[in-house]
């Protein structure tokens, strides 16, 4: 008998760069202690991309896409209010680490 694969639900995708559409200055090795909401808890965990983060319910996945970052919500229960806050908080958090104004590009 093949074990069940559970495939979580996809909620919302995102590209955040700087606002010249150039990626953010900020080294790979560092995103762990940058790409984090201020407001929101969140704790670095295991899976696929660059960095994975749980944020309220919410596994949160960060992938360079050039010329950015993609930043994807998945499974949990999160409002599409909350995801574009943390989203911004991200951001803002980028801006202040690189001195480069950021925008959001909702990619869905």
């Amino acid at each position: 008998m093949r074990p069940r694969i559970q495939v979580k639900e996809l909620f919302a995708d995102y590209l955040i760069r700087a606002a010249d559409d150039e990626e953010f200055d900020i080294p790979q090795a560092k995103w762990g202690k940058v790409l984090r909401p201020n407001s929101y808890p969140s704790e670095i965990i295991e899976g696929w991309g660059a960095l994975r983060l749980k944020i309220a319910c919410c596994e949160v996945s960060f992938s360079p896409e050039p010329p950015g970052i993609q930043i994807v919500f998945e499974g949990g229960d999160i409002s599409a209010e909350d995801a574009d806050a943390i989203v911004r908080e991200i951001v803002e958090s980028a801006e202040s680490f690189t001195g480069q104004r950021g925008k959001v590009i909702p990619l869905q």
